[in-house]
């Protein structure tokens, strides 16, 4: 790549050098930022004339709006932090971003399509304070340093980016599309496997559930909760304090939702007191249900194996499942992972305020159709050695779209900051 004939240093890490022509100025030289206006779920619709921007970009449309031409947005609040958004329309800017408007008086021009760029480079989600819903000051983010070329090369650093990052884009997409394919077939193995078995030459009869369909002739009818042994909610207790109360607490968090087990992580460690253990400690081989929580995306109802081997508990947000000793709980495992992808927990929420609760009883009260014992073993392996290999797959994709995010950092990063001269 062609570099520029002469650079200075700038004093700043982030930036480093830039061509000597480059000026670094502070934020707030060129913008200055204010916070969105709050808008109730009720207001915001599928239908409207103007967009609503949240901190991860439209979250829908409404009748009127609070901010006309371009603008770059910020996700302020949580894990969108940071988030960039650009766009040069009418819209209307909740209270979970900041929005850039141009300093009154500013005689320094620049291309917005290059600042969104410039922005995006920055990493500005490292700047959010507060650790369980961190939140980002717009004085914070004005002081910052950045470095600005001539409108010129604004535009054609944008112009550039605008190709690279493109073609690098479509590359991840196809990766997206490969994943979801991946992910559409190992579902598909799952579900024939928990409802139809593994014997092609089974006779099957109807079981009489609509998202079940025909079953074979032999598996018995019976209700979920009658395979439980014991089951109870979570709980949460207090700060850890270093003494003989304190035990491992693994959370909604810690759900690996794509090998249905709990993640390789440290857990969060709580004081719980003996009395409040009591009957609350999980096992090897529980299963572990979000009863609580959830979001539109992602509604409650997901279950994950508890792959553990010291003393621990769950979070109040999860009902644990002991499993009695005619059926496995690797398969029942795998037919709350098949009850989920078709959406039956969908018709059992009891959902009175913005927080998704799972109503337990009758979601356990359900009927399924269960094989022997030893079939049900039988289907574990069957699922287990036909789903490795896409997992393989799974993760192999996931991390080229790893290496093609970093590669697009980089090249943003080296052009904005004028490593590379694109024109």
């Amino acid at each position: 790549m062609k570099r520029y004939d002469e650079y200075k240093q700038t004093g700043t890490p982030w930036i480093g050098e830039i061509p000597s022509h480059w000026e670094v100025i502070r934020l707030k030289n060129l913008i200055f930022l204010s916070s969105g206006l709050t808008l109730t779920s009720e207001e915001i619709s599928d239908e409207g004339e103007y967009p609503v921007f949240g901190g991860n970009g439209i979250r829908g449309f409404y009748k009127n709006f609070n901010f006309d031409g371009e603008r770059i947005l910020i996700g302020r609040v949580g894990a969108l932090c940071g988030n960039i958004h650009y766009t040069k329309s009418k819209f209307w800017g909740t209270e979970h971003v900041l929005v850039s408007n141009r300093v009154p008086g500013c005689t320094i021009p620049f291309d917005y399509e290059w600042f969104s760029y410039l922005l995006d480079s920055m990493n500005l989600n490292q700047y959010g304070i507060g650790s369980a819903q961190p939140v980002i000051a717009a004085s914070t983010l004005e002081n910052l340093k950045i470095p600005v070329p001539p409108l010129s090369e604004q535009e054609a650093i944008a112009a550039y980016l605008d190709k690279k990052c493109g073609s690098i884009d479509t590359v991840i997409s196809t990766q997206e599309r490969r994943i979801a394919l991946l992910e559409e077939l190992k579902q598909s193995v799952i579900t024939e496997a928990v409802t139809h078995g593994i014997n092609p030459d089974a006779k099957l009869r109807p079981s009489g559930i609509d998202w079940i369909g025909n079953i074979p002739e032999h598996w018995e009818k019976c209700r979920i909760k009658y395979l439980i042994n014991y089951h109870s909610d979570g709980i949460w207790g207090d700060e850890e304090k270093g003494n003989e109360d304190d035990i491992n607490c693994y959370r909604i968090a810690d759900f690996d939702y794509n090998k249905m087990s709990i993640k390789n992580v440290i857990p969060t460690v709580r004081n719980i007191s003996k009395d409040q253990k009591a009957g609350k400690q999980i096992f090897n081989g529980d299963l572990l249900l979000e009863k609580s929580g959830g979001g539109e995306n992602s509604p409650v109802g997901r279950v994950v194996f508890a792959n553990i081997s010291e003393p621990a508990v769950c979070s109040n947000f999860i009902h644990f499942l002991r499993i009695e000793n005619s059926a496995t709980s690797r398969f029942l495992c795998y037919y709350f992972n098949f009850l989920y992808s078709n959406k039956v927990n969908l018709l059992f929420f009891n959902q009175t305020t913005g927080i998704q609760n799972l109503n337990l009883n009758d979601y356990l009260g359900q009927s399924l159709y269960i094989p022997p014992l030893r079939e049900q073993e039988e289907i574990v392996k069957y699922i287990e050695s036909k789903i490795k290999p896409i997992d393989a797959s799974i993760a192999k994709a996931k991390r080229e779209i790893e290496l093609l995010k970093e590669l697009k950092q980089s090249v943003i990063t080296e052009a904005v900051t004028g490593k590379i001269k694109v024109c």
